[in-house]
Parts: structure tokens; C-alpha cells; sequence
């Protein structure tokens, strides 16, 4: 039967029901329709499928997968082609898997760069962001498996991620964070999308009609399922209205009784639930469909022999249908790319290759040794035919030796921690793939050292002719749950850089983190490697880069400011409760080269072994731009004006497209990558606009010598801004090509745009130069306000959100969360404590270390989630949770009597104290 006809045959219960899942992973099997559950696991770097029952604190059961980079990594490839190949790759074991649906990719806008979950998001520009995710997800779909684009929107916080309203006005809203979505939507065609824990100005996103339904499918064409984040349903009853069609986790019935009820007393049209189920439906056939496709390419056989398949044991069944190895060569290929030259002074890299292991009677191996490590697995090889004079102090080195120093280099930190993290098909560490090094450790795993671990890092350092140094953030100080305390590395990384470099100044430093980090130090090195979240197969990509075998490419997808006070947002990012976005569209690059502020690295900054040239930049323009320019050199205003008024009848229809091309020449000896970056500079005065933005880029590969044409194209869309609609102002715009957002290196001045603006014009205050006048500095920011930036949110709208009070005992509803209430509820105190047992026992013990990013991630996503999330996840049933709240609430009979089912919970009395914040800005 199509989907249509099984609606009709459903009972309004069974739609509703429909529109839940079965448990944490399934949707909802209906046997007597012939509707089969579909499999979805956590992604978006490889698979995440749980082993045994799953559950919401279950994240460290998975089955072997590839663990790809991370997105923090994959960002810097700036290539969408590869991100198919990886989506591809990651389809291939989804299908032997048996998994239907892969929840990712995520691109949430980097507002911060202290937002835990950076590592999992691409960047801090949402055209380089959208177009690598549509890449990665049109090759999922197309290989047959569903994806979902998340979370949707407005999630750039770890802290009260949850609960927390992104206040944000309409212009940023439109231009940063809804417009990644918007090209992986048009471009990737996902098949579904997640909507985020967050409300936006007041609204859940899983309730947000206009965000779901008007922006998301009537505006952008999307014609998909729309699930909630695990747990992020707010009203169900709100939820169908707005569009949000499928309630994940299942279990817990969540609303299903007030749904059925609603739609029989009219509140609820039941076209609303026909609409969301009928998208469930059409996805199980589409994702039912995939399977038989793929059983016939890979088996021969049937869906009822495939299903057979399906029960058993999935690592014997999964082996069979892919190449975990070719799998892994992906993987150390997509790291290779994304890997980021930041520093290579006096060309210390690449390193000299050394392929024997001679002894090396210079170094005094049992000053350096480890008691519990054999010296000959310390020294594979070091050539020692001849010595030299290490520059900065007196010990004779061995030439082309090199120290390998730093835990990470045994302890490689390859993947981000939380939902998405993997367990690898195999994994190398860089004293594997380093053999020809003298090791020394220097600091432990978490980030400490000693002044014994120091001591054995500065003799190694000492008598070698070269350093690798491995630093960067343990995985607890970064993950899924909670945001970052600041942004330095650990004390005894610190420690190490310091005593290493005093020792030898020909020191490379391989940095692993996923996400940026300050580099006070960065002037004591000689060579830097940003390496991120590299992958399993990292410590590969990392050696044939230190070795010459593959030339960098990567450029960063984020600024990396020198301090973290010099950020837009570090004066109130993370200390409220709520997320109020005061800066607006200046949103990294966009606000360091509005103020004119220096970076440590400026976004789209990265190194290459060889140079590249770039000349004969050529812009083909429409033809009305043409005539306009022409009419200019004869000074014939009139008819400008009327051509430019004749235009702007036209604009509904009119799509102006310009064609840039530019050559780039590799002037260097080696191949390699080039990444072409354009970027259009509004030169119109009456609106303010960043210096310039991201609109285009492509890289090419290069021969030494050889040159290439590389080619853009621009539309209208491009030179717009959204100001009650988008809308593309007229006048003077740059063309800018560039290998970096501050190293421009053509450009050329065009006239474009459909729409006048002038300062009598009735827009919005927030797009008006007038007013960003007014408050503009070049300086410093005095205190690390935002106060020079345009007013893009009006004074009355944050007044508003801060004055908001807390709820109390008497008032807390199923918004809030154990944590808040704890505060001063006894029996919440208690009721916590008892979560923190159940998570250190299902940890392995009592007794563990706080510090842990596991258990950070535990406690924060159980007891500082809403109670209704608590109860959507857990699969909690009839009034536990709602008996709960009314004991947190001082109503101790009532809420007995809920718990023992006496009395029955109405989830809308407690949605009413809710509604009212919603009134505090509109």
C-alpha cells in the first residue's frame, strides 16, 4: 500500500502514535499495516549504534565504525567533493548496518569559541558552513540513506542548551544562523530536519510554525520530516501545528492523550496530524525502498531474506558488505586535507625522511627512558654519521634526529566526546607511524606534568636536532554538555612548550583540540600544525605532512583571536540564562575586520610548501551593468537613472549573474592545493555591512608551474541583505579573490544591486550605516562591551529578557530542571544526588573522577534537562514525572497521588507560566 492509503486506514490514535518513536533509536513498527520501524543512530563523523538496549546515557556502547575527522577538521578542507566522498563512505557501513537514518550533519554557527560542541559544528561563516554539509548530505541521500540536518536553529551553546531563548533579531537571524540551513536545505535536500532543544524569541523550536512550516518548507522547498532533538518536544498539541512531525525518543507517549483529545474538541485540526504522519510514512517507503535497493546490489536476494539478514549478529553482516580498510584510507585522506600549516618559519617542515635505525651513540638514552619502557622501543633509528651545534645551547645533537614529545603523540586526541563519539574500526598514534624519534612524554593524559616528565622532555629536546611537540585539549576540557572554562591549553602543556623551547628553538608543535585555543607561545616555535580532530586515522595524516609525502591545504574555517576577551561575545556569552545576541551579524571574521582588531590567524589562514600566484581577474557582468557603466563614461545621468529605475520594476523577476574567473599559477617546487577565496565588499554607505563576506570559493589542484582558470559565479542573492524580505541594495560592491579573509589579492570594483536605500527610507533601524555610525569605534573594545556596534536589538527587548526572575518553589513547571530546583527544593537535592549515583555506577564505580568529560556530559544532559525531557527520554509513562514536580512544588498529596496513578496529570497546566515569557518582547 502507498502512503496515502495506509493513512486512510489509520485511526486518529494510531496517527498520533505514529508520530512518536518506538524506543531511543526506532520509529514506530505498525505490523498490521505493513509499516516497518526504521534505525537511526547518532553520526555525523561515522556511526554510533548502540549495542544492546539503548538509552540516553548509553553513548560509550557502539559498534566498530570508521571515526572519521570531526567537523572542526573536515571544515578546513574547504571541499565539498571530499565531504561527499566521506558522506558516501559513511552511507556504505550505515546500509551494512542496518541503519536507516544518520543524525547529522550539525551547522550551528560558531558564534563562540567556547561552545563545547564546536568540534562537531563547521564554522563561523554560514556559506562555508552550508555548502560542505550540502556536499556531505547529497551523497548520503543519494547512496540511500536519510540524513538529519540539525539542530535547527540557533544552538551555538552548551549551557542551558535546553531551556535557554535565543533572543536574536531578524536580519542575523536570516544572514548567520538560519542561512547554513538554508543552502544545505535547497542544495543537500536532506530528508529530514532536527529542530533544537532552544526557543528562538520566545517560541520552542519544536513549536515554532513560523520557523518549521513558513521558513523551513514554504520559503526553502522542504518537503521532509521534521524530528525533535532527543527529548525536545515541548507541546505536542503546538508541535503538529507548527510543523514538527515526529516526537524522539519513543516510550513515553508524551502528549498523546491531550493530542487525541485536543483534535476532538476542535482545538487541533486533525489535517495537522494526516500532514505529519503522512511525512513519517512517506519516509519509512522511501527508507524501506533504500533497503530493498541495497539488498539486491549487495545480497541478490529479497526485503523478507534481507530482514532475516537484519536480526543477525551485525559485526559478522556489517565485515561482509564493506572495506574497513579502504574505509580508513578515506579517513586519513579527509584529515590530510583539513590538517593546517599555521606556522613554518625557516621552512623547518617538511622533515628530512630517515628509513634505517643506525645507532645513535649522541644520545644518552637512560637520562630520557621511561622505568617501564624498554630504551630499544624508545629509539627506533636516528642517523648518526654526523653531529652539529644545537643553536641554543651547548650539547652536541645528532643531525636530522628528531624528539617526539607530548602524551597525545601515544594518547592521540582523534574525536570529540558526547553523541557523536565513535568506536573505531583501528586506531594509530603518532609513536606508531614516528618510528625513526627518541619519545619522551612530558606530560600525563590529562594534561599535568611533573618535574620528572620535564626533565626527560628537556633532555630529549636537548640532544636532538629537531622537536615534534604534541599539545592541545584533553578530551575533559571540551565535549557535548558543557562549554569550555577558557580558552588556554592545560597548565602543563604550558609548562611543557616552555621547557622544550628553551631547550631547542627548532620546535614544531602539533596542535589537537576541537576548536580554537590561544598561543602566547606561538613566537617561541618554528612550525605549527593545527591538526583538530583528526580522526583515526590522524596520526598518518600528520606524519606524511611533517615528511613532505602530502603538501597542506587546509585553511581554517574560524578566526583564532590573539586573546579570548577580544571576541565579540565574551563579556556575557554563557552567564546568563538566556542567549541574548547583542552582537548581531558580527559574528567572527565579520566583527575582527569591522573593528579593525588583529587575530592570531584570520579565517580561511593556511600555510603550503610550495606559493601560488594569482593574476587576470575578469568579471563578465549582466548586461544591464554593462549599459549603466557605459552610460557613465558619456555622463549621461538621466538615463541612468532611468535604466536603474526600469531595473528595480523588474526585481521580483530579475537575476542578475556574474561570472568571475581569476588564474592561479603554483610558483613553488612541489605540487599542491590551492583554496580560492571570494569575497564581495558592499561599498554602500547608507546600510552597515561587514568589510567583506565569504560568497564563493574552490580548490584546485596544481602542478609546479602549471596555471589554471578558476571560475564564480555571483547572483543577486549575493550582494543581499534581509531587511523584511532579502533585498539587494544598489551600488558599488568589490570583488575580492584571496587566499584568506586578509590577504585579498584582486580585486575589482562592480555596480550591482536592484534596491535604493537612503537614510529617509522606512527600514529597519538595524540595517541603517546612520546608526551604526553613531556607536562605531576602530580601537580596542573598552571593557569588552558591545556597545559600538549597531543596536540590532532594541534596548526595551533586553530589558525585557533580563529582568525575567527565576521560577521558585510553587511555580516550577515541566520547563525546568532538577538542577534549578535542587537549589531549594530538599527532595530535589536528594532526587539529585540519586542521578549522580546511577551515572558514576553506570561509569564503572562510585569513586571517579569529576573532572571527566563522560560524566560532565551525563550529569549536565540528565539533571539539566526540562523534566518533560527527562521524561521523553527516560520512556516515562502515566504521572511520575508530573508527581514529581507538584512534590517540587510543595503539593505533597497531589503529587503522591499522580505517581500512584490516582490522579490524573494535565501536561497544559503546566505549560501556562511559560506562555507568558513569550509576551515579554513582541
Amino acid at each position: 500500500m502507498d502512503s496515502k492509503t495506509i493513512l486512510q486506514k489509520m485511526t486518529l490514535k494510531e496517527k498520533i502514535a505514529l508520530c512518536s518513536g518506538q524506543d531511543f533509536w526506532h520509529t514506530k513498527a505498525m505490523k498490521q499495516y505493513g509499516i516497518e520501524a526504521l534505525m537511526m543512530c547518532d553520526g555525523p563523523h561515522g556511526l554510533r549504534k548502540q549495542e544492546g538496549k539503548a538509552d540516553m546515557l548509553g553513548v560509550h556502547n557502539s559498534r566498530e565504525a570508521t571515526c572519521f575527522p570531526t567537523a572542526v577538521t573536515t571544515a578546513c578542507t574547504w571541499n565539498p567533493e571530499l565531504m561527499e566522498i566521506m558522506g558516501q563512505t559513511i552511507a556504505e557501513e550505515a546500509l551494512a548496518y542496518g541503519v536507516d537514518i544518520v543524525l547529522g550533519p550539525g551547522v550551528n554557527i560558531k558564534r563562540n569559541p567556547l561552545c563545547g560542541r564546536n568540534f562537531e559544528y563547521f564554522s563561523e561563516d554560514p556559506y562555508l558552513a552550508g555548502k560542505l554539509a550540502a556536499g556531505w548530505i547529497r551523497e548520503m541521500e543519494g547512496a540511500g540513506i536519510a540524513l538529519s540536518l540539525k539542530h535547527f536553529a540557533c544552538n551555538s551553546q552548551e549551557w542551558k542548551r535546553f531551556s535557554s531563548d535565543s533572543i536574536v533579531d531578524e536580519r542575523t537571524l536570516r544572514e548567520i544562523y538560519l542561512y547554513a540551513f538554508e543552502l544545505a536545505v535547497k542544495e543537500g535536500h536532506p530528508s529530514t530536519v532536527m529542530c533544537a532543544y532552544n526557543k528562538i524569541n520566545g517560541v520552542h523550536c519544536s513549536d515554532d510554525k513560523r520557523l518549521l512550516t513558513d521558513i523551513l518548507r514554504r520559503e526553502w522547498g522542504f518537503d521532509g520530516l521534521v524530528i525533535t532533538d532527543w527529548g525536545a518536544m515541548n507541546d505536542r498539541i503546538q508541535a503538529f501545528q507548527a510543523g514538527c512531525d515526529l516526537n524522539m525518543p519513543g516510550g513515553s507517549a508524551y502528549m498523546e492523550r491531550e493530542t487525541e483529545q485536543a483534535v476532538k474538541s476542535g482545538i487541533l485540526s486533525e489535517k495537522s496530524v494526516d500532514a505529519s504522519a503522512l511525512r513519517v510514512l512517506n519516509l519509512m517507503q522511501k527508507c524501506v525502498a533504500n533497503r530493498l535497493v541495497y539488498d539486491r546490489k549487495t545480497t541478490g536476494v529479497g526485503y523478507d531474506q534481507m530482514i532475516t539478514e537484519r536480526e543477525a549478529p551485525a559485526e559478522k553482516m556489517a565485515s561482509s558488505k564493506y572495506d574497513a580498510e579502504v574505509h580508513h584510507d578515506i579517513a586519513r585522506q579527509v584529515a590530510e586535507e583539513g590538517i593546517v600549516l599555521l606556522k613554518n618559519e625557516d621552512q623547518i617542515l617538511p622533515l628530512q625522511q630517515i628509513d634505517d635505525d643506525s645507532n645513535v651513540s649522541m644520545i644518552n638514552m637512560e637520562e630520557i627512558a621511561d622505568a617501564d619502557m624498554p630504551i630499544e622501543n624508545m629509539v627506533k633509528t636516528i642517523d648518526s654519521d654526523a653531529c652539529i651545534k644545537n643553536e641554543t645551547n651547548t650539547s652536541n645533537v645528532a643531525k636530522n634526529t628528531v624528539a617526539l614529545i607530548g602524551n597525545m603523540a601515544q594518547n592521540l586526541r582523534y574525536q570529540g566526546a558526547g553523541s557523536s563519539h565513535i568506536n573505531p574500526t583501528k586506531l594509530q598514534q603518532l609513536v606508531d607511524v614516528l618510528p625513526h624519534t627518541v619519545f619522551a612524554e612530558g606530560c600525563d593524559a590529562y594534561g599535568n606534568t611533573t618535574e620528572k616528565l620535564l626533565e626527560k622532555a628537556k633532555v630529549a629536546a636537548r640532544q636532538c636536532e629537531k622537536v615534534v611537540l604534541c599539545v592541545g585539549l584533553p578530551e575533559r576540557y571540551e565535549s557535548e554538555g558543557f562549554d569550555r572554562g577558557s580558552l588556554k591549553l592545560p597548565e602543563g602543556h604550558l609548562r611543557l612548550i616552555n621547557a622544550v623551547t628553551e631547550e631547542n628553538a627548532n620546535t614544531i608543535v602539533i596542535l589537537m583540540s576541537g576548536g580554537v585555543v590561544e598561543c602566547p607561545w606561538a613566537g617561541k616555535v618554528k612550525g605549527i600544525l593545527y591538526a583538530g580532530l583528526s580522526g583515526q586515522a590522524g596520526a598518518q595524516a600528520i606524519a606524511n605532512i611533517l615528511y613532505g609525502k602530502v603538501n597542506p591545504s587546509g585553511k581554517l574555517a574560524e578566526s583564532w583571536p590573539i586573546n579570548y576577551e577580544d571576541c565579540a561575545t565574551a563579556a556575557f556569552y554563557g552567564k546568563e540564562k538566556d542567549a541574548i545576541y547583542r552582537e548581531g551579524i558580527y559574528v567572527g571574521y565579520r566583527y575582527y575586520d569591522k573593528i579593525q582588531l588583529p587575530v592570531r590567524w584570520c579565517f580561511g589562514y593556511g600555510l603550503s610548501y610550495t606559493t601560488f600566484a594569482y593574476s587576470n581577474l575578469k568579471i563578465q557582468e549582466p548586461e544591464s551593468s554593462e549599459q549603466i557603466r557605459q552610460l557613465q563614461k558619456n555622463n549621461q545621468i538621466e538615463k541612468i537613472k532611468r535604466l536603474q529605475k526600469d531595473i528595480g520594476k523588474q526585481t521580483k523577476d530579475l537575476k542578475e549573474e556574474y561570472v568571475v574567473s581569476c588564474d592561479i599559477t603554483n610558483t613553488g617546487a612541489l605540487p599542491g592545493k590551492e583554496i580560492v577565496q571570494l569575497y564581495v565588499s558592499a561599498k554602500t554607505p547608507e546600510i552597515h555591512r561587514p568589510v567583506r563576506e565569504l560568497k564563493g570559493f574552490s580548490k584546485v589542484y596544481l602542478m609546479p608551474g602549471e596555471t589554471k582558470q578558476v571560475q564564480f559565479l555571483l547572483t543577486d542573492r549575493d550582494f543581499c541583505v534581509y531587511a523584511d524580505g532579502w533585498k539587494s541594495p544598489r551600488g558599488r560592491y568589490t570583488i575580492e579573490l584571496g587566499t584568506s579573509s586578509r590577504d585579498i589579492r584582486l580585486s575589482e570594483t562592480i555596480h550591482a544591486g536592484t534596491v535604493d536605500f537612503d537614510k529617509n527610507d522606512d527600514c529597519a533601524d538595524n540595517i541603517k550605516q546612520s546608526e551604526f555610525n553613531k556607536m562605531m569605534i576602530s580601537e580596542k573594545i573598552p571593557d569588552q562591551t558591545t556597545e559600538h556596534l549597531p543596536k540590532q536589538l532594541s534596548d526595551e527587548v533586553i530589558q525585557a529578557v533580563m529582568q525575567r526572575k527565576p521560577h521558585h518553589k510553587g511555580t516550577y513547571t515541566m520547563e525546568d530542571s532538577v538542577e534549578e530546583m535542587q537549589k531549594d527544593v530538599r527532595f530535589m537535592r536528594v532526587f539529585y544526588k540519586a542521578a549522580d549515583w546511577f551515572i558514576r555506577r553506570s561509569l564503572g564505580g562510585t569513586i571517579i573522577d569529576e573532572n571527566e568529560a563522560q560524566y560532565q556530559m551525563m550529569l549536565a544532559s540528565s539533571m539539566g534537562s526540562p523534566m518533560r525531557t527527562m521524561m521523553i527520554c527516560g520512556g516515562i509513562r502515566g504521572g511520575l514525572i508530573p508527581g514529581v514536580l507538584d512534590l517540587a512544588n510543595g503539593h505533597v498529596l497531589r503529587g503522591i497521588g499522580k505517581m500512584c496513578g490516582i490522579v490524573k496529570s494535565n501536561f497544559s497546566e503546566t505549560k501556562e507560566v511559560e506562555k507568558t515569557q513569550r509576551n515579554d518582547y513582541q
